[in-house]
């Protein structure tokens, strides 16, 4: 289990809306409810080049993350992160 500074008031596992309710939008919806039933739940967090996946929905400040198995980050260790840029508010900005 990871503790991941970043939860929804940061923009963390936020969705966008979908204001048009077509049979295709339905049947993704139902398909993503049904994997988030049988545990697969993806975060935008990766360690190691591994996704990550959550444990929980995201919290507001943090977002808990379940490793499989993979060798844990230390404790401070920056994780790699992909989400929307007009969704999230960022505390710090790193570039490589």
């Amino acid at each position: 289990m990871v503790v991941a500074s970043g939860g929804t008031s940061h923009g963390v596992g936020l969705e966008i809306a979908t204001p048009k309710r077509d049979l295709i939008s339905q049947v993704k919806t139902l398909a993503k409810s049904i994997l988030n039933l049988v545990g697969w739940n993806p975060s935008p967090f990766s360690w190691n080049g591994k996704k990550l996946e959550f444990a929980e929905a995201p919290h507001m400040h943090v977002s808990l993350l379940s490793l499989k198995g993979k060798a844990a980050p230390k404790i401070g260790s920056e994780l790699d992160v992909e989400v929307r840029f007009t969704t999230t508010t960022f505390d710090q900005i790193v570039f490589d």
